[in-house]
């Protein structure tokens, strides 16, 4: 797992065909780190060695530039506050040909959609995909057997979790040589 930062240069040579996310990582317990890790590490093993756990607010936006993303996110950040989270939930999802299973919270759900909300009203509004609706989630599992995905998610509602953290930086990047490069941060900074 390798999340490598970006210089100014870097951000303005990104190209606007380049797909951007704009993700947060969440802080947990080591403890509960460690436990979705694992979980990514035997579910999503691609996903896993691309980059840490985290929460997708922008997804796979092009046509849009760096500096443009890296000022909405800054704006955005400006004035939403840290979002406090419980993980209680484990859901399945199938997206094209993969079968997921999410880590979903309930507190901290509604604060993350309008997050979602706010980073596509102004300039990164064509990044989204009206016919994705967002589902706040950590992904833990991604498989092309849905009998796979179906195992994972019934362990975890045999053995229920919950897990807080809380999200303080939102964090802009792009996909490159199967690593995620984070190109700007930003600290969630309103209402402090």
């Amino acid at each position: 797992m390798n999340n490598s930062c970006a210089s100014e240069a870097d951000i303005a040579s990104i190209s606007v065909m380049q797909s951007l996310y704009l993700i947060a990582f969440p802080e947990m317990t080591a403890r509960d780190a460690q436990t979705v890790e694992a979980l990514r590490a035997s579910h999503d093993r691609a996903g896993h060695s691309m980059l840490k756990a985290h929460f997708t607010f922008v997804f796979g936006c092009t046509g849009v530039s760096a500096e443009i993303a890296a000022s909405a996110m800054q704006s955005v950040a400006a004035d939403a506050g840290p979002i406090d989270f419980c993980l209680s939930q484990a859901v399945r999802s199938q997206h094209d040909a993969f079968h997921h299973v999410f880590l979903c919270p309930d507190k901290g759900r509604n604060e993350m959609r309008e997050l979602h909300r706010q980073l596509h009203s102004g300039p990164l509004a064509p990044c989204l995909d009206p016919g994705r609706p967002f589902t706040p989630h950590l992904t833990i599992c991604k498989s092309a057997d849905p009998e796979h995905a179906r195992v994972v998610s019934d362990q975890l509602q045999r053995n229920p979790i919950h897990m807080n953290g809380r999200i303080r930086t939102l964090s802009l990047g792009v996909l490159e040589e199967g690593t995620f490069k984070v190109l700007e941060q930003a600290a969630l900074r309103g209402g402090v």
